[in-house]
């Protein structure tokens, strides 16, 4: 091979080499680019955006996150099930939630409310049940801020009126409801006295069971109130937060 023929053969590999190391050097320099973006890109913080809302009532994903918190232990532990997972059980909350912003909603067609004093003698009703100081432990212990559980309280009270005002108070108890509950159980229970602590000490024993029974046919009733209540009221889910909300747990 001559000088002219040496020169062009080594031309071409040299710009054979160049074009692959510079090939190799872009890869390399979009790679960094494509870690460099994704180190500064910030997670999109969810915690204030509106999740539920029914009519003017709403909750924001830090809310939902707080009560799902709160309820937790309960709703892991309700089902062994291994086909129960934790979507069955996220979307078993979602529908807990759902109802409560439907009877707050109600709550205020109805003009019923729980006002701070009534909040406060629960609070004191509940505090009297735990020993000195214990009751501010147990919510320390599992990480619940008092004016949360005092808020949630003032829902849950807000429920009951509604509840009994729209169920409770239009079940009909017949002497022979009394008398059947009352042969269950008192007169077939194989202790007496156990039975009649678990329906609670009174002076009048029928007052204690139409409670009771009231309760019980109210529950029969409730899911298909709950129906009337979502047909009544609008019912909306950011269904884009929600899938962004569970895919982070």
């Amino acid at each position: 091979m001559d000088l002219k023929s040496r020169y062009y053969a080594s031309v071409d590999i040299s710009t054979g080499f160049n074009k692959i190391l510079t090939c190799r050097l872009m890869g390399v320099a979009l790679m960094m680019g494509i870690l460099l973006m994704s180190c500064g890109r910030k997670p999109v913080d969810l915690s204030h955006t509106e999740l539920i809302r029914v009519g003017e009532s709403q909750i924001t994903v830090r809310e939902f996150k707080q009560i799902q918190d709160m309820s937790q232990d309960y709703y892991w532990q309700e089902s062994d099930s291994d086909v129960d997972g934790t979507e069955s059980k996220n979307l078993r909350m979602l529908d807990q939630v759902v109802e409560e912003l439907l009877i707050k909603e109600h709550a205020k067609a109805l003009r019923i409310e729980v006002s701070e004093a009534d909040i406060d003698v629960a609070v004191q009703n509940i505090r009297s049940d735990y020993p000195e100081d214990t009751f501010d432990q147990v919510l320390l212990e599992n990480a619940v801020s008092f004016d949360f559980w005092r808020k949630r309280l003032g829902v849950r009270l807000l429920m009951d009126k509604v509840i009994e005002k729209e169920l409770e108070s239009h079940v009909i108890i017949t002497p022979e409801d009394i008398a059947s509950y009352y042969k269950k159980h008192y007169v077939e229970a194989s202790d007496r006295q156990n039975s009649a602590e678990a329906l609670g000490q009174s002076n009048d024993i029928n007052e204690v069971i139409v409670k009771r029974l009231r309760k019980l046919k109210a529950e029969k009733s409730y899911k298909n109130w709950i129906k009337e209540l979502q047909q009544t009221y609008s019912v909306q889910i950011n269904w884009e937060a929600w899938k962004r909300m569970t895919k982070s747990e």
